[in-house]
């Protein structure tokens, strides 16, 4: 049991100041912070399309395999991922803590966020089973 003075920490190791990996990791920190927004809205811009691109090409008749048909699924899932992600990403970074109005932080926009959340979760991990069903229809074709 926990004391009243105690507090929760997810610290698994402290790291002194004067540290050289926490040097490296806050300049680390410090480069890529300004661009990571940015760096995020354009490549789940750009995955985005290209996904969607491959959903096109795969889903022609002449490319129907079952391989073809599961690398299709998991363009599926990475599409609803990436581009459920470009909204979180545009919608809190550049609307809602820019401008911190309750109408950004309505109802729709917490039912939006709990829907990104189990979105992502969903598609990454139907990402990953499909890549390990793809293994599993290779190794049939192979026999």
């Amino acid at each position: 049991m926990m004391n009243a003075l105690e507090q929760c920490q997810t610290v698994i190791f402290q790291l002194p100041e004067k540290s050289i990996v926490y040097a490296w990791l806050y300049n680390i920190h410090s480069f890529y912070r300004p661009i990571h927004t940015y760096l995020s809205i354009f490549l789940c811009a750009v995955g985005t399309l290209c996904n969607f691109c491959n959903i096109v090409v795969l889903t022609r008749k002449q490319m129907r395999t079952p391989v073809n048909m599961i690398l299709t699924a998991m363009a599926c899932c990475d599409t609803v991922v990436l581009f459920s992600n470009l909204i979180y990403t545009t919608h809190y970074t550049f609307v809602a803590f820019a401008n911190c109005h309750p109408k950004h932080w309505s109802y729709g926009w917490a039912m939006f966020l709990i829907s990104h959340a189990n979105l992502s979760l969903v598609g990454h991990s139907s990402s990953v089973w499909l890549s390990g069903n793809t293994y599993i229809v290779e190794i049939f074709n192979l026999a």
